[in-house]
């Protein structure tokens, strides 16, 4: 349709309503009695209204899905950003850490690193007498005394106590 065209089709759609309304209007006021009689019968003007508000529910339906899908792709989003700021948090961490204590694995991983056959056979054979041999004298301690010595000195030994 033309603009022209249309302006015309929607004044004669206002009169149409205009009559339809005037006549809604003369029949309740003639069925007042009805409506005294019985209210539970329903006039055609509850008709149009409900489907109005069938309308209004389903956009409002629409609308909460709509809400709750946004709202889960917010959280969504939010989860990713948290992940990527502690990511970034411990990359700082990391870069910013000097390595001041030397633990058993850092020395082995070095040592492996270095690549000489020599020092980690002398190493590990090292490590091996020493365990052999501490193992020796706890089998051999007579006393529970000299079990327990060897037991805390163990102990003093791998959580780095020794020598401060």
């Amino acid at each position: 349709m033309t603009e022209r065209e249309l302006r015309q089709q929607r004044g004669e759609w206002r009169k149409r309503q205009r009559v339809c309304r005037r006549r809604r209007k003369v029949a309740d006021a003639g069925s007042d009695d009805e409506m005294l009689v019985s209210s539970t019968v329903s006039t055609g003007s509850s008709a149009t209204s409900s489907r109005g508000r069938r309308r209004i529910q389903r956009n409002k339906s629409a609308l909460y899905r709509e809400n709750m899908h946004l709202h889960s792709e917010l959280l969504k989003y939010k989860r990713k950003s948290e992940k990527y700021k502690k990511r970034c948090s411990r990359l700082k961490q990391s870069r910013g850490r000097v390595v001041t204590s030397s633990t058993p694995r850092r020395t082995t991983e070095a040592l492996l690193r270095s690549g000489s056959r020599d020092k980690i056979r002398k190493t590990l054979t090292f490590h091996n007498v020493l365990m052999a041999q501490i193992l020796e004298k706890y089998k051999s301690a007579k006393t529970p005394k000299q079990k327990k010595m060897l037991q805390l000195l163990l102990q003093v030994k791998s959580s780095g106590n020794i020598g401060k």
